[in-house]
């Protein structure tokens, strides 16, 4: 399948990822396999179509270790990793896909929602993360999920990591973000 990535329509979002073609609706756009950290000794190996799991603050502090030692990232490189791309789809683990996926928010299908992400499980019992369109996708069209319902609150142990590296996890910031945005848009003029 065709994408692009580029600037998102979305004032300040950074960059989004476009159709770059037609698709229809329950297209599978991706699909990352689930690794779990504690069973990762080189990040160097970690094939790009996986998504690393975090099931503790050990599991992140081993990710950092790797990170400096094998990448030359600084702690304050790969904790802003995890503030922006740091997801969570069952409430109980934390997900960091080897390469991101792009996506931004919309909260539904007149705001722009082409697609659907969610936790699946495999033919062989493995589970993955998985996006699939919820309607036609025109060529050009960015793709837009909404975090509020597609992600779930982070877990408790994540919560009291990003708190103790004073940071916040990645839907807690973009929920504020929208409803910040929100009430701009809502405001009296002055």
């Amino acid at each position: 399948m065709k994408t692009q990535v580029r600037e998102s329509g979305i004032p300040g979002a950074g960059n989004g990822r476009f159709a770059g073609q037609e698709l229809p609706a329950k297209t599978l756009l991706c699909k990352k396999p689930y690794m779990p950290m504690s069973t990762i000794e080189s990040l160097l190996a970690v094939p790009l179509d996986r998504a690393v799991i975090f099931e503790s603050v050990d599991d992140l502090e081993k990710y950092i270790s790797l990170s400096e030692k094998e990448g030359g990232y600084t702690r304050a490189q790969v904790l802003d990793l995890f503030e922006n791309f740091g997801y969570c789809l069952d409430g109980k683990k934390i997900c960091v896909n080897a390469v991101t996926y792009t996506w931004n928010h919309a909260e539904d299908a007149k705001d722009g929602r082409t697609f659907k992400l969610m936790e699946e499980i495999q033919s062989d019992g493995s589970k993955a993360a998985v996006a699939y369109t919820i309607c036609n996708v025109s060529e050009g069209t960015e793709f837009l999920h909404n975090y509020r319902i597609d992600l779930q609150m982070a877990p408790t142990w994540y919560q009291r990591f990003c708190e103790a590296n004073a940071f916040k996890d990645v839907r807690t910031k973009v929920l504020e973000a929208v409803a910040e945005a929100s009430r701009k848009r809502k405001a009296p003029d002055s």
